[in-house]
């Protein structure tokens, strides 16, 4: 079986649910350290042809909570009326503005004042994959009896074992961050994932723009477009 372990992010970009394919089992990893000016609570949309960030406001964040610990604010319900004028604008003249409206709202159904930014992002990533179809086992790692005493890599290992794993995925990105040798010394299959081609046409662009949020794929391709975007990758 094959694991895949992220922080939860609020509508992530497409790689991130390319992950997600590849596993068997995906770890949203909710009880590490929430990081300011991370990608927990922000993305960015496609707006009058340019990147625009948009930020899920959060009551008091502390890099010394969790993401699990960490809420909405209690203006959430302000802020959600007024971006999804944003979207409506942004995307007015996408083919899928509607249903890519109603997975959103879908996914926001839990966004009260109060309500862990975690759930929120977990239920954003129900939310895609029910739509598009994509198969996903997902465990929150705050739920999950591991040994939470030891290095970034024994913890994984840690969730590894614990879901009876034999292999493990990560982005491309973690090659710098794990040692192959540490994993096979336990029986474990250490995995790199490379995304390939994704891109898709855009309004109010040229060329394609890269690693928006997903809600840009969902406002601009049927549910298997986006599917079939997600599974071009390589091992």
């Amino acid at each position: 079986m094959t694991v895949a372990i992220m922080q939860p992010y609020c509508f992530p970009y497409m790689g991130y649910f390319q992950l997600m394919a590849a596993a068997d089992a995906f770890v949203a990893y909710d009880d590490a350290q929430y990081i300011k000016g991370g990608w927990v609570n922000r993305n960015r949309i496609l707006l009058a042809g340019k990147p625009h960030l948009f930020t899920v406001p959060l009551h008091r964040p502390s890099i010394h909570a969790s993401i699990a610990d960490t809420v909405l604010h209690p203006g959430i319900d302000r802020w959600q009326r007024k971006w999804y004028k944003t979207l409506a604008q942004a995307y007015a003249a996408a083919p899928y503005k509607q249903a890519g409206m109603d997975v959103v709202e879908r996914a926001m159904v839990r966004a009260v004042a109060g309500t862990s930014v975690s759930m929120l992002a977990i239920d954003t990533l129900s939310a895609v994959c029910d739509y598009i179809g994509l198969e996903c086992t997902m465990y929150q790692a705050s739920d999950l009896a591991y040994d939470r005493s030891g290095s970034a890599t024994e913890k994984v290992i840690s969730i590894c074992h614990h879901l009876g794993a034999d292999s493990y995925v990560n982005a491309s990105g973690g090659r710098a961050l794990y040692e192959p040798s540490d994993f096979s010394a336990v029986h474990i299959d250490l995995q790199f994932l490379a995304p390939l081609q994704t891109s898709y046409l855009q309004i109010n662009t040229d060329a394609h723009i890269p690693n928006l949020s997903i809600i840009d794929a969902l406002m601009h391709l049927p549910p298997d477009g986006i599917l079939t975007r997600i599974q071009q990758y390589q091992i």
